[in-house]
């Protein structure tokens, strides 16, 4: 049985599987001194019984916290850069997601010369599937969002009823579906695949059946209306 994270199929889910074991790694590190430390006073009544003040030691416990703070927050705000990355590439579709007590409906508008599609739009709702053609329960859906590998996509996010949150993990993803508010991220997939999200916000009493399934499909199709 496996434990861990999911595997990342994103240039954002794989910046934040290596953000996550750095700052595991400083963590572990801030840990082992910490203790040592303690260990070391406790164990030992020679070490500073006469000493009141030390300018030497605050600056120690002043600069250090400073300089492991960096170690995070420079690649924090790496990952933040990242994330509007994306935004600089001509979105190869974009996908209008609508959140609905309990389903989802997509609502694409394509515009690819490369693809044969200009100007196409494509509008279904999804339901889960009550029997699953994949192996994780609950999860599948009957018509899944059709994706392209390695071209990005835009989405839009809004929500018809109360606020829903549409939520990839494999594809590092999560934005809220606010009623009266439009959210806008973009998306992208290095695998082709079948990632599978559910709803992150309570939402009633169905929001345990209100799953995602994202089909990431690859980038060789001569037409997008092939898909099925």
């Amino acid at each position: 049985m496996n434990f861990g994270m999911l595997n990342s199929h994103s240039p954002v889910g794989k910046f934040l599987d290596l953000f996550h074991d750095w700052s595991l790694f400083v963590l572990i590190i801030i840990s082992f001194l910490v203790f040592s430390i303690l260990f070391i006073f406790n164990f030992n009544s020679y070490f500073f019984n006469d000493c009141t003040e030390s300018k030497m030691l605050e600056v120690i416990w002043t600069v250090i916290p400073g300089l492991v703070l960096l170690l995070v927050v420079v690649p924090s705000f790496y990952g933040l850069y990242l994330l509007d990355l994306n935004s600089l590439i001509f979105p190869f579709s974009s996908v209008k997601i609508v959140g609905r007590q309990w389903y989802w409906s997509y609502s694409y508008n394509i515009n690819s010369v490369n693809f044969n599609l200009q100007n196409k739009n494509f509008n279904y709702d999804s339901y889960q599937h009550e029997y699953a053609s994949s192996n994780i329960r609950g999860l599948d859906v009957d018509l899944p969002l059709i994706m392209i590998s390695n071209l990005v996509v835009r989405l839009l996010l809004s929500s018809n009823d109360v606020i829903h949150s549409f939520a990839v993990p494999q594809l590092g993803f999560k934005l809220d579906c606010v009623p009266g508010r439009l959210n806008s991220s973009f998306l992208i997939s290095s695998h082709i695949g079948k990632f599978f999200g559910q709803c992150s916000e309570i939402c009633g009493a169905n929001h345990s059946f209100m799953p995602i399934s994202v089909e990431c499909l690859p980038g060789t199709l001569n037409n997008f209306s092939e898909i099925g």
